[in-house]
């Protein structure tokens, strides 16, 4: 299993690919676009995590226990010029774990310009491509449907927003 710290931002940034799917998230080179049937990219800069550790107590790199709770922070980029166009801002809960592998159940908010995107989904700790669901939006982003795909298989993890209404 990936270090812990590693699963939460992981998790983080699952939750906000959910929003960027949802289509809350403009890159900076789309601001204010429309949020219906598009594909927008997000690289995904620096981080910040907080663990909220319950007992049993195993620490960042320990294993995940039920109850467990992450909170993060994260810039969001844009691909092309790598202009800071948001931030994200997921909260996962540890809900499930076995020998091998911890589910969390995540919700996140994306800043952006244009609005707010708001997604949820479980996210297994030890994924490196999690899909969420948007559940909301604000502004230009007003009743997106979508998902958003949060990758983290290659050197520069970037989450994925796919609006289909």
């Amino acid at each position: 299993m990936t270090n812990l710290r590693t699963a939460a931002t992981a998790a983080a940034t699952l939750t906000c690919l959910t929003a960027v799917a949802a289509g809350v998230i403009p890159t900076a080179s789309q601001p204010g676009h429309s949020a219906r049937a598009t594909t927008i990219s997000y690289l995904q800069g620096k981080s910040g995590l907080h663990l909220d550790d319950e007992p049993p107590r195993q620490g960042e790199e320990g294993k995940p226990n039920p109850g467990d709770a992450y909170f993060a922070t994260s810039v969001l980029k844009d691909p092309v010029s790598l202009a800071r166009v948001g931030r994200s801002h997921p909260f996962c809960a540890v809900t499930h774990t076995t020998k091998t592998r911890a589910i969390a159940l995540c919700d996140a908010v994306l800043v952006v310009p244009g609005g707010t995107v708001t997604a949820s989904g479980p996210y297994s700790l030890t994924a490196s491509v999690v899909p969420l669901v948007i559940t909301g939006g604000t502004g230009d982003f007003a009743g997106a449907v979508g998902t958003v795909t949060y990758d983290d298989s290659a050197k520069d993890s970037f989450f994925r927003v796919d609006i289909v209404g």
